[in-house]
C-alpha cells in the first residue's frame, strides 16, 4: 500500500514505520492518522512480523497533533496501538 505522510518498510521480521512529515515535525493529522491505522491492520495481518518499530524522519520523532487541522479527530499513537494490540506481546517473540 501507498503512503502519503508515512513510511512503511519490512524486513526480516521487523516492521518499521516512519511517521513522515518533518516539514511539520512530524506532527499528525487526519491523512496520518488513517495512514496509520491502515498500517496497523496490514502489520497485524502479517505473521511474519514480530517486532514494530515506530520513528520520525527529519530532526523529530513527532511533535503532537496538527493544530491547523481543525475539527480532526486526533488519535494518539498509544490510541492506535492499544486499539490494534500491540502494546502487549501477541505471539511469542
Amino acid at each position: 500500500m501507498n503512503f502519503e505522510h508515512i513510511i512503511l518498510e519490512r524486513k526480516e521480521g521487523v516492521a518499521t514505520l516512519i511517521l513522515n512529515r518533518p516539514e511539520k515535525l512530524n506532527a499528525i493529522n487526519r491523512k496520518m492518522t488513517e495512514e496509520l491505522e491502515s498500517a496497523m491492520v496490514e502489520i497485524g495481518k502479517n505473521r511474519d512480523v514480530r517486532v514494530l518499530v515506530i520513528t520520525g524522519a527529519g530532526r523529530g520523532f513527532c511533535s503532537g497533533a496538527d493544530r491547523l487541522c481543525r475539527s480532526t479527530p486526533i488519535y494518539t499513537l498509544n490510541i492506535l496501538l492499544t486499539r490494534y494490540g500491540f502494546n502487549s506481546p501477541r505471539r511469542p517473540i
